[in-house]
């Protein structure tokens, strides 16, 4: 895990491979997968926003004390106070899991970006190969092989930190999103 961050610090998988003129590549890449990450961000911040407040105009119209999500509490919530005591427990409960979500799977797919950017970073160094100098051309080609081992290390470490559970929960993460807004798309229909 150190090394992950190490490398997304520095922005650099190995040292002494990027210049300066690379960061650009680098950095683009690296925004792509940010804006990606703020897009997923939002839109499970805005599901949990709105299931949080669907039963706020049944309690302030007064006609109906209905909690966000089916749950089952050892007391009473039909006296307010121990519906407030449910709600408040619901909301917290469900920001503590979107952080959760959140921060797994924005970092795992922050990750992935930052290799694809060194990917691309790749790509570019070999398109600009000629056959000049042929010197030259062997000492690009041989920094060509040893950035590509190097982020396909970093790609082997990715996977190794975030194993078979962690996309499990990304991909749970994804349909419960979906079903979720399904479920909102129905609420409105009725």
């Amino acid at each position: 895990m150190n090394y992950l961050r190490t490398v997304i610090e520095t922005g650099k998988v190995s040292e002494g491979q990027r210049s300066e003129a690379d960061d650009p590549i680098l950095e683009y890449y690296d925004q792509v997968g940010l804006r990606f990450c703020r897009v997923y961000g939002s839109v499970i911040l805005l599901v949990g926003v709105v299931m949080l407040v669907q039963p706020v105009p049944g309690i302030l119209l007064g006609y109906e004390r209905k909690l966000p999500f089916p749950t089952r509490y050892p007391f009473s919530v039909n006296t307010t106070i121990g519906y407030s005591v449910a709600y408040v427990h619901l909301v917290i409960s469900s920001c503590s899991v979107v952080v959760h979500v959140l921060a797994f799977d924005t970092w795992f797919i922050f990750l992935n970006h930052h290799a694809c950017s060194n990917f691309h970073l790749l790509q570019t160094w070999l398109e600009e190969i000629s056959e000049v100098d042929p010197r030259r051309e062997h000492e690009k080609i041989f920094r060509c092989i040893q950035l590509h081992q190097n982020v396909n290390k970093f790609a082997a470490d990715i996977e190794d930190v975030f194993n078979g559970s962690i996309i499990q929960l990304f991909l749970i993460t994804t349909v419960n999103t979906c079903i979720s807004g399904y479920a909102l798309a129905k609420v409105r229909e009725t």
